[in-house]
């Protein structure tokens, strides 16, 4: 009769229903993965060293798995979120200490450092001055919080409608901008100079001529904060009898004109653009300008970023600019059962989990994609939890009701004397 088979099952059962009780408390936790306690039957060597059937020793606990299942994602609506859908981690920096995660509920730091819930810093690729990031080298990401540069406007799309039922302004009067009989319609865009000033770069069209065979000349006339432009003036648009551009200033080939302002404010002067007509019409309905875009803008500020699922951080501007702010990477395990748990929700890794894969942007080296303003639930199913937990419960108290009968033999034997 031995007490220690009895004993160990109660040890094992007690370190199961502590695991239960472990995946239920973390049910809520972002990005936390559930444990299985593992069993493995113990048993007396051969006596004498033989080949013969030895007695039961007991049960003993082999391990306490890790299960790396893929927990559910949700939006959250915060910008700050990251989730990982399919495999690996975020590589954390935790005072010098490598860690990794799977929670991605990150905020950014007093000193613009993206840092996880318990402070450490996230590691990925930098940024750089084109609007790209710094591959190979990956260290804590800095979210720039600068200004950013104004950006000088060198092109402008116009796709606009020019009324075909329009009539001709006549060959004798001069055109201005005052003398609204002097043209049909004008439309306005900003543009930037190289110090980020906003100007006023306004085009008037006027209907020159109308061929008796088909088709029509416009006029443009440009001005940059009302002073006429010094080149390419005045600008011509040439349209067939279907209303089809046929090109600017006489070429069949180019829908382009070039504008050149003179700037006085300490910017960059001339100020030049080209002003690309490309897909406007000359059709029997009003005026209309389908579309106007520019590619300058003056300075901004940070107001916000997001993650695309390659792990890369677009930041958006107040001057409605874009631009990259950084890489987050993910790292692999061969292993991933291997890795030591911490606090925090955090793992290490050990000789177990194997090497770490090198940290790549999500989707490469065997990694999951990241999805941005949401976070990874626990894989905690709670119903098979609470199952469990009734079985380990009824473990234990077999292994109790196994000492309990042991003991009531002893005492029957003692009362033998």
């Amino acid at each position: 009769m031995d007490f220690g088979i009895a004993i160990s099952g109660l040890n094992s059962s007690s370190t199961s229903i502590d695991t239960i009780g472990n995946n239920i408390s973390n049910a809520s936790t972002v990005g936390f993965k559930t444990a299985v306690t593992e069993f493995a039957a113990q048993y007396l060597p051969p006596i004498g060293g033989g080949s013969a059937q030895s007695g039961g020793a007991g049960v003993k606990v082999t391990t306490v798995a890790q299960q790396f299942t893929q927990g559910s994602i949700s939006n959250t609506g915060n910008n700050l979120d990251v989730a990982i859908d399919g495999s690996g981690f975020f590589q954390l920096n935790n005072n010098g200490t490598t860690q990794y995660t799977r929670n991605g509920q990150f905020h950014v730091d007093a000193s613009g450092y993206l840092v996880s819930s318990n402070g450490a810093r996230v590691q990925g690729y930098a940024s750089n001055s084109s609007g790209g990031v710094v591959t190979g080298t990956v260290g804590d990401l800095l979210i720039p919080q600068s200004e950013i540069a104004p950006t000088t406007t060198t092109t402008i799309k116009g796709n606009l409608n020019l009324d075909s039922r329009s009539t001709p302004i006549p060959s004798t009067t001069t055109f201005s901008t005052q003398d609204q009989t002097s043209f049909n319609n004008e439309s306005s865009v900003s543009v930037y100079d190289t110090l980020g000033n906003p100007h006023t770069l306004t085009n008037y069209f006027a209907l020159s001529t109308v061929n008796a065979s088909g088709g029509s000349t416009w006029n443009v006339y440009s001005t940059v904060d009302g002073a006429a432009v010094t080149s390419n003036q005045p600008d011509t648009l040439a349209f067939s009898a279907n209303g089809i551009l046929l090109g600017a200033n006489g070429s069949t080939t180019s829908n382009v004109v070039s504008l050149t302002a003179t700037q006085t404010n300490g910017s960059t002067t001339p100020l030049s653009m080209k002003y690309d007509f490309s897909g406007t019409t000359q059709f029997g309905s009003a005026f209309a300008v389908t579309s106007l875009s520019q590619d300058g803008g003056g300075p901004g500020i940070l107001t916000g970023f997001s993650f695309a699922p390659n792990g890369v951080i677009t930041g958006t501007y107040s001057n409605g600019k874009t631009g990259s702010l950084g890489q987050v990477t993910l790292t692999n395990f061969a292993n991933p059962q291997g890795l030591e748990r911490n606090g925090d929700n955090t793992w290490t890794a050990t000789a177990t989990s194997g090497t770490p894969i090198a940290a790549a942007p999500p989707g490469s080296n065997g990694t999951g994609s990241v999805q941005g303003s949401s976070l990874e639930s626990s894989n905690v199913d709670l119903t098979s939890q609470l199952v469990n937990l009734i079985t380990a419960q009824r473990d234990y108290q077999a292994n109790a009701q196994t000492v309990k009968t042991l003991d009531s033999m002893f005492n029957t034997i003692d009362t033998l004397r």
